[in-house]
């Protein structure tokens, strides 16, 4: 796991200690004190070690304490399970989305998105200034009574039944209802989102 043989892997603290990223030293140099000591308490957190590579990999470190067969002795057991792809996962994960923030945020389009109930759960700054309502307003109410003309519902629910379902694009053109009570004609870019939302969608006027 550290990419280097056998015969250079840390033994002593100091070794390891020196293989770990600064940032977790106090972890790890904690963990050798409480050993050394004799505590029993369970100690679990994340580390990263340096590869062989030069790179550094994390690693879930998990202490605990065994008895002998005797049960007259025991031992103290320190083990490290590597996490880095879960890590780089994660990282992944938490830039996928800040970039989506950003786009949802200062996009010239009106985002909102809604759940399988069709209650809305967000609505971007460019649908407060496109329908009027602000964000507090909206959050909960159901989205096809606030923003479609009676008429249009039906086949509003259409469209968005037929993506789900893998028949349709999701696209709806026609009017749109806002605020002050003026008509808006928009076009409805519908995306289906399995979990935990159930659609979002993109309209331009």
């Amino acid at each position: 796991m550290l990419g280097c043989p056998a015969n250079a892997l840390p033994v002593s603290p100091a070794e390891w200690l020196t293989r770990t990223h600064p940032d977790e030293q106090p972890l790890l140099a904690s963990l050798f004190e409480k050993l050394s000591s004799g505590n029993d308490e369970q100690i679990n957190f994340t580390l990263r070690l340096r590869h062989g590579s030069g790179m550094w990999s994390w690693f879930e470190v998990r202490s605990r304490r065994q008895n002998t067969a005797e049960e007259q002795a025991s031992t103290v057991l320190v083990t490290f399970n590597d996490v880095t792809q879960q890590k780089q996962t994660e990282s992944a994960l938490r830039d996928s989305q800040l970039r989506y923030r950003a786009l949802y945020t200062t996009s010239p389009l009106s985002f909102v998105q809604w759940d399988r109930q069709g209650h809305i759960l967000e609505w971007n700054r460019r649908a407060e200034q496109l329908f009027g309502w602000t964000t507090s307003e909206v959050i909960g109410k159901p989205v096809h009574h606030l923003l479609l003309p009676e008429a249009q519902r039906a086949e509003f629910n259409q469209a968005i039944k037929a993506l789900i379902q893998g028949s349709g694009d999701g696209s709806f053109s026609g009017p749109a209802l806002g605020k002050d009570g003026l008509l808006l004609h928009c076009a409805w870019h519908n995306v289906a989102l399995r979990a935990p939302m159930a659609a979002c969608s993109v309209s331009s006027r």
